[in-house]
């Protein structure tokens, strides 16, 4: 004997309960999802823009620890410091260029490190002493969203100056190299990221 209620169907009312019910949830479940997969973009994010970080201030770093006392010829005939410097950027002549072909060449070179608007840019001439005419190769970007940036340098009287080379009470440049240098950089969505580096003929 069949039960009237096993025969019974679902009523118009019970449909659009039921699908009233399955609708909160899938919208519920979408929300979710689209939260996680917003917070996977936003770390992938930070993390390429945490490598970028770190990789500029490697380069900044290697690039100093490398500075040697040797000054160059320019363009024009013009003996350069071997670092010259302001608050917007540095020149300097490095050793320990890489040379993985054994060329007959010289291990040193001479890079420029400066912030143009708001990026940071390397600029690294094939020879150290410049031929007339010698147009200056493109630089290389190592890092954007720069906000503010300065250099300071610490003389052989362990005093702070923001040029190099200083002059002397007569007027004259300081030959050589500062004993150390502090790089600041204050990025749109980092902060501030500041720097010292010992320079190892300076001094």
């Amino acid at each position: 004997m069949t039960h009237k209620w096993a025969q019974r169907g679902f009523t118009l009312l019970e449909l659009i309960v039921a699908v009233g019910i399955f609708a909160i949830m899938s919208a519920m479940a979408f929300a979710g999802l689209t939260s996680v997969l917003t917070t996977t973009g936003s770390s992938d994010v930070q993390q390429a823009r945490l490598a970028q970080v770190q990789l500029a201030v490697s380069r900044l770093e290697r690039d100093l620890e490398q500075v040697v006392n040797r000054p160059v010829s320019g363009p024009f005939g013009d003996v350069q410091p071997a670092l010259t410097g302001t608050a917007a950027g540095v020149e300097f002549t490095r050793a320990g260029r890489p040379n993985p072909l054994a060329l007959e060449r010289s291990n040193l070179q001479r890079v420029l490190l400066e912030v143009k608007e708001d990026r940071l840019l390397r600029t690294a001439w094939p020879v150290v002493d410049r031929p007339p005419g010698a147009e200056p190769p493109d630089p290389r970007e190592l890092l954007d969203l720069i906000d503010e940036a300065g250099v300071r340098f610490l003389d052989n009287g362990n005093e702070w100056t923001t040029a190099w080379p200083p002059t002397t009470a007569t007027g004259e440049f300081v030959q050589g190299i500062p004993k150390a240098v502090e790089i600041r950089l204050v990025l749109r969505d980092w902060g501030e990221v500041r720097r010292l580096i010992v320079l190892a003929g300076g001094g």
